[in-house]
């Protein structure tokens, strides 16, 4: 059976894509980036005052925790190890 990773790759790569190792690796790494200021974003917010729905947090955690999933995968690491 085909990996959630292995399905991300073939719909980028069939879009014309992250044709390269290296370009799945940064565009990754960048993903990543952009949840976590995603996720800092909702800190900031909430350290200001602002009420923030604890979802919210949720969510943007889930995303990073995805996107670490595949980084993991696509350099043939566990993340549990």
């Amino acid at each position: 059976a085909i990996g959630i990773h292995e399905r991300f790759l073939a719909l980028a790569r069939a879009k014309g894509n992250l044709s390269t190792d290296s370009e799945v690796l940064h565009f990754l790494a960048l993903a990543i980036c952009g949840e976590a200021g995603e996720l800092a974003n909702l800190v900031k917010k909430s350290w200001r005052g602002d009420e923030v729905d604890l979802d919210r947090f949720r969510e943007e955690i889930a995303d990073i925790r995805i996107y670490l999933e595949h980084i993991s995968r696509h350099l043939g690491l566990d993340l549990d190890k």
